[in-house]
């Protein structure tokens, strides 16, 4: 389904998420599309299927061509590799979008359908919510039982999405750490083993460990490629932590996703 991962009148992000075969008790982000007043009647829209990506501008590809990039007078953007040293990024590719009053997002792409997003803003005036949280500086408020008291893990109704198209919306369940297998929790704790404190390392390990399929466990690169690219969304300057979804936040001097500017 689509869901807002920021939602406010000066930025307005939207999220598509799917459920992989591979990992069903756990959706993925296959895709995003940006509007707002800071796209100044612009819309960008990205789309990871199955390793295949497509960016469209105003409902025009761009950045079709590994290398390339595209600027005009309220985006500056590129595909290539110096956006990200991040180890399991595609083929060490990313996808940098520069938009104006210091909004910035990052892409990794990976080589199965799902996508990792990190978002970078100011904090505007007015109301901020999503899945991203409220941005009020109280993660507290932002667990998933609050979000959801507040609307903000509502889906977008297909009246308001931003993407070209809309896809059927997909529910996954809520889930525990009480639902990982044993065997997928213990290549999770090895996996997120050394992060710098402890709420990292539990939100890693819960990532990692729903998201790997007791079927596929001797699938060790799958569930690494996890790891790592959920630390992305959790190595963060104020982590929230919350029982499902992802938390895109402020990147400040991470070894394992490092923007280059």
């Amino acid at each position: 389904g689509e869901y807002y991962l920021v939602q406010s009148r000066v930025l307005m992000v939207q999220g598509r998420y799917t459920i992989d075969k591979r990992w069903p008790k756990a959706s993925v982000m296959t895709g995003f599309a940006v509007g707002g007043a800071v796209m100044r009647g612009h819309r960008l829209v990205f789309e990871n299927n199955d390793g295949v990506a497509a960016v469209l501008y105003d409902g025009k590809p761009i950045l079709e061509e590994f290398p390339s990039s595209f600027n005009d007078d309220v985006i500056s953007s590129r595909f290539d590799k110096t956006v990200s040293s991040h180890k399991r990024a595609k083929n060490k590719q990313g996808y940098l979008f520069l938009l104006p009053n210091g909004v910035t997002l990052a892409v990794l792409q990976y080589q199965s359908k799902y996508i990792d997003l990190t978002i970078t803003s100011p904090r505007f005036p007015g109301k901020w919510e999503g899945h991203c949280g409220n941005f009020n500086g109280d993660k507290t408020d932002d667990t998933a039982d609050a979000m959801l008291g507040r609307g903000a893990k509502a889906d977008v109704e297909e009246g308001d999405s931003m993407f070209v198209t809309h896809a059927p919306n997909t529910k996954s369940p809520d889930l525990d750490i009480s639902d990982c297998d044993p065997k997928a929790r213990q290549m999770a704790e090895e996996s997120c083993d050394g992060l710098d404190n402890q709420n990292h390392y539990d939100a890693c390990v819960f990532d990692v460990c729903l998201t790997g399929d007791p079927e596929l466990e001797a699938d060790e690169e799958d569930l690494e490629e996890l790891a790592e690219g959920w630390w992305v969304h959790r190595l963060v300057d104020k982590p929230v932590q919350v029982k499902r979804g992802t938390f895109l936040g402020k990147v400040q001097g991470l070894e394992e996703f490092e923007l280059d500017l």
